[in-house]
């Protein structure tokens, strides 16, 4: 087989419910030139026997199940990306669809040069869903009205992302379209990060790259009382967990190279948006959470989560132990000059 023009990514685990309904929308497409890479993460259902029957028909399809788990979508996903071929990276994951001309749309999308693309997604609610979780995803921003028009220039895409700071207004990972060396470039999906890998990683390619859009609705994302997504959100350990990861990320943009063009958007924002105080902020308010937790709900598992993320990061227990100092000094203009300049320092170092 000769070298395939797109991969299309297919990470699985447990995903027999709707896989085959999946891989039939990858089958259905117009553009032929693909390959589809199934990675499986030690499913104990039949998602593997469902994607062989499948590969049997299709030459192009290429099934991978390492005997070690990854243990989340996102470490998967970076697996799937070891075994593609392709100039291009295509995900669908295991329960989401494509339109049948999602990658022509896309391709053409990109025909400008540009190699990080999203299109438009729809929802698909199945049985079981409650309301509740129905309305939490009907009540994010939307790529189409939040980046209207087909291009986003890296600083109207930095722009974008301060507009919505913290929301998810990109899309899911099923809806990317992106050339291969954006991931060598500016790395693939955090580890550290099951929350919202997908849009950590838009993040850090958007504000370099720019962002492409294919303006239809060419991905439908799947929501079921058992996905990943829906599984995320509801208890109080979970709920912090994306608390945690989300902190992550401010210290990533307070700090990593790969955010120096958002942190020069923030500081030129109105009002300005200082990367160093957002991540104090936020540091602040994920220990208390914790502390509550502890001390009023009796819990001491989100006390154990903190600790074990400030063990791991130490740089935000330092962080918190000169502003614990300061808040105990003398509260004067003086002092919050003093924070700030060690805010400064420690982001240059």
């Amino acid at each position: 087989m000769a070298q395939p023009f797109v991969s299309v990514c297919v990470p699985t685990y447990n995903g027999n419910a709707f896989l085959a309904e999946t891989l039939e929308s990858i089958a259905a497409q117009t553009f032929d030139d693909y390959e589809v890479v199934i990675v499986d993460d030690n499913s104990t259902d039949d998602t593997v026997a469902i994607a062989r029957q499948y590969a049997a028909s299709d030459p192009r399809v290429r099934i991978f199940a390492p005997p070690e788990r990854a243990g989340s979508s996102a470490r998967n996903a970076n697996r799937c990306l070891a075994y593609a071929r392709g100039e291009w990276i295509k995900f669908i994951f295991q329960d989401d669809l494509m339109a049948p001309d999602c990658l022509a749309a896309m391709l053409d999308a990109t025909r400008d040069g540009h190699r990080f693309a999203l299109c438009w997604h729809d929802y698909r609610f199945e049985e079981g869903v409650s309301e509740e979780t129905r309305g939490w995803y009907e009540s994010l921003p939307s790529l189409r009205t939040a980046v209207p028009g087909t291009y986003a220039s890296p600083g109207d895409f930095c722009e974008a992302v301060l507009a919505h700071w913290g929301k998810n207004f990109l899309g899911p990972t099923s809806s990317s379209f992106i050339h291969r060396d954006c991931f060598a470039r500016h790395g693939s999906f955090s580890s550290e990060n099951v929350s919202f890998p997908d849009l950590d990683c838009w993040i850090r390619m958007g504000q370099s790259e720019g962002l492409a859009i294919a303006p239809s609705y060419l991905v439908t994302f799947r929501v079921h009382a058992t996905s990943i997504s829906a599984g995320l959100r509801g208890s109080r350990l979970s709920d912090y967990r994306s608390e945690l990861e989300f902190l992550r990320f401010h210290l990533d943009v307070a700090s990593a190279p790969a955010h120096a063009r958002l942190r020069e958007h923030m500081r030129a924002h109105a009002p300005p948006m200082d990367p160093g105080e957002l991540l104090l902020k936020r540091a602040k308010g994920t220990r208390w959470l914790a502390i509550d937790a502890r001390n009023r709900h009796q819990d001491p598992s989100l006390w154990e989560k903190w600790d074990g993320f400030v063990r791991a990061h130490p740089e935000v227990a330092a962080l918190l132990r000169e502003a614990d100092r300061d808040e105990d000094a003398p509260r004067d203009a003086g002092v919050v000059q003093k924070l700030r300049s060690r805010l400064s320092a420690w982001l240059r170092h």
